[in-house]
């Protein structure tokens, strides 16, 4: 049988094809290897024992990279090693292929070309291939991974807008020149739960929504209509037995979800029943189509004592209020009971009672609730003690917010006043706690350690005098206390004790005292300074920085008062 003609050319076609691709290539690199070793011999050589398979080669350096010209190296595997003392060399790939089944060109050695290669994004070290002796490069599998990707090859841009590089492909670089390649991957397309929305005898169509696992979902409203129905909700039943769910209702979804729709019928009527609670009157109903707004009535009910004042779903009108003419949506029946006040009003005076504030009346119907209030009066060197019906307290008492149930005749409440004395602690030049504190008259009160300090003084005691004559207190002590009095911080003078000052120097905080003895150890404190956008790194004894610094915690000898000033540095 003989063979197609045309089949035979097109295997020439083809070989051509791939020739002249091979050549284009070949000899792009053979002129840019050319240029840059200016016109010397690389390397010359002859084929060897096994032909085709590799060539050997006597390799003359050039000048130019510092070689004596008459060394020997061998090139292996993509780098230069000497080879003992032949002058013939195998030159093969960084792959290790034959270059000579590459490329045949002399210009080759000293390519200086490299591959790098990056995980962007995914796990793995970045990579670089050099290629010194050839331009030739199989593509490799650098073994990145990232979760919940796929790998999809490599591409000279991050982003994937370059050229792209699969694994296996064989490249032909130019001398000096770098390729970068960035892995790209896909994302794995991650199963969506549905949200089923079944509109049940309505009119529409079933709808679902995707939605991603382990989400917060807002239950949505589709729109469904029924003739003589209004839309109730949601249930995961048709029979409306299952979990109700409501429009706009947030839920966390961990699996798929199929909603019903639930009907309410329109058609079904409701009553709504007056009753005049004591009132004269009888009992009197509407009857109204649920699911419709409502106007509540007056229903004229009469009371020998007492006026209408509107209704109450109870009876004791601890329900719901409404009023006449008020609007409603009515989804189920109600009954309203009359509500009755007295038509009698009484009063509820506040006199200070030697306090500050003016006397404040409320007006108040018979025979409702009231509840006392505080009416804000002051005095001094006294405390508010609640309400009672005469002035010197003998009467009855009543406190803020208790409720009278109900109010049947008018009162005049006075202030109850509890006599307090103060005691003020002053630190007379030192530094510490401002105490204030209320004590009860003729009350033993003992002396508050106020963490007094001040630079170069010791501490002596409190007196009642800023100048510390008379009586001496110490913390501890109890006295009596008949009325106000401040205490005043006595100091001594302490040759023995000196001061570390800590200053925040720009940051928001409060200079803060140590003390410590003479020429004994000290460590050097951190105080919580803070200052947005800086750090606090150590001390200085100048706020400039060019005094002594101090680390934190570092031990020193102190032998008299000085200043640390807070240092600080970005937070970058």
């Amino acid at each position: 049988m003989s063979k197609n003609p045309h089949h035979k050319s097109k295997k020439i076609l083809t070989a051509v094809i791939a020739a002249i691709l091979f050549l284009t290539c070949f000899m792009s690199i053979q002129a840019a290897s050319a240029s840059m070793f200016s016109g010397k011999t690389i390397f010359s050589g002859n084929d060897g024992a096994n032909g085709a398979i590799q060539k050997q080669f006597s390799v003359v350096k050039p000048d130019s990279y510092g070689l004596n010209n008459s060394e020997s190296f061998a090139v292996n595997r993509g780098s230069l090693t000497p080879d003992s003392a032949t002058p013939s060399y195998t030159i093969k790939t960084d792959e290790n292929e034959d270059v000579a089944n590459l490329c045949t060109s002399h210009y080759y050695c000293c390519f200086h070309s490299k591959v790098n290669y990056y995980p962007n994004g995914g796990v793995g070290e970045e990579k670089t291939v050099a290629l010194i002796c050839s331009g030739w490069h199989r593509i490799r599998d650098q073994g990145y991974y990232r979760t919940g990707y796929t790998f999809l090859g490599y591409n000279t841009m991050p982003n994937g807008t370059g050229k792209w590089y699969s694994i296996g492909q064989l490249i032909c670089l130019l001398p000096c020149k770098t390729l970068d390649l960035y892995a790209q991957w896909c994302q794995n397309q991650q199963q969506l739960l549905t949200v089923t929305y079944d509109p049940n005898g309505g009119i529409g169509s079933v709808i679902q929504d995707r939605v991603v696992p382990n989400t917060y979902y807002t239950i949505q409203d589709q729109g469904y209509i029924r003739d003589n129905y209004i839309f109730d909700g949601w249930n995961t039943q048709a029979n409306g037995l299952g979990v109700n769910y409501s429009v706009n209702q947030v839920v966390y979804l961990t699996s798929s979800l199929t909603l019903y729709a639930k009907w309410r019928q329109t058609s079904q009527l409701l009553t709504v029943t007056y009753h005049p609670n004591g009132g004269i009157g009888d009992i009197v109903q509407d009857t109204v189509s649920a699911n419709t707004n409502y106007t509540v009535k007056e229903q004229g009910y009469t009371h020998n004592t007492y006026v209408f004042d509107g209704w109450n779903t109870q009876a004791n009108g601890l329900g719901f209020n409404y009023s006449v003419g008020q609007v409603t949506y009515l989804t189920s029946s109600i009954t309203l009971y009359a509500k009755w006040r007295s038509s009698q009003l009484l009063s509820v005076s506040y006199n200070p009672n030697g306090g500050t504030g003016s006397v404040n009346k409320d007006n108040v119907a018979a025979n409702t609730n009231y509840t006392i209030k505080d009416q804000g009066c002051t005095r001094s060197n006294f405390t508010f003690d609640g309400w009672n019906t005469q002035a010197n307290g003998t009467g009855v008492s009543y406190s803020v917010n208790q409720v009278l149930t109900p109010l049947t005749t008018s009162l005049t409440l006075y202030a109850k006043w509890k006599q307090c004395f103060t005691v003020s602690y002053n630190l007379n030049g030192g530094s510490g706690f401002l105490i204030k504190d209320n004590v009860s008259p003729n009350t033993s009160y003992k002396i508050q350690d106020a963490s007094q300090s001040r630079p170069n003084y010791a501490f002596d005691g409190w007196s009642l005098q800023s100048n510390g004559s008379g009586v001496r207190y110490y913390t501890g002590n109890s006295i009596t206390i008949t009325g106000s009095i401040v205490l005043y911080a006595q100091w001594k003078p302490d040759s023995n004790v000196v001061s570390v000052m800590y200053h925040p120097n720009s940051s928001a905080g409060n200079v803060i005292f140590e003390e410590a003895i003479r020429n004994n150890y000290y460590t050097i404190k951190k105080e919580c300074y803070v200052r947005a956008g800086y750090y606090l790194s150590h001390w200085n004894t100048k706020a400039d920085g060019t005094g002594t610094s101090y680390l934190f915690s570092q031990r020193i000898t102190i032998t008299d008062s000085f200043t640390l000033y807070a240092q600080w540095r970005p937070n970058y």
